[in-house]
């Protein structure tokens, strides 16, 4: 379940798993797991290099495109999946 809303972060959106409920700030692209992970542990500052991030990302779109072809993956999934690493690949 997604909605849009306003947190201490700003807009936020609201995701809900079998945990519960977390707040993602927007513009984040990631799940409950990793917000859970980011408010629980102590994360370092270490980051990916950029090309690895595109790198992976771009793999991401490939494979959610073969997933559908297959039928192995929802259409709408992989669209989405498809949007959100072009999305990371652009820089957006």
């Amino acid at each position: 379940m997604t909605e849009a809303g306003g947190s201490r972060y700003g807009l936020a959106q609201t995701l809900t798993d079998s945990f519960g409920t977390v707040e993602i700030p927007y513009p984040r692209k990631w799940g409950t797991q990793t917000a859970r992970s980011l408010h629980y542990f102590a994360i370092g500052t270490q980051r990916m290099p950029l090309e690895l991030i595109h790198a992976l990302a771009r793999i991401k779109w490939a494979a959610a495109k073969v997933n559908a072809e297959l039928n192995l993956l929802h259409p709408e999934t992989a669209s989405r999946i498809a949007a959100v690493a072009l999305e990371i690949v652009r820089g957006d």
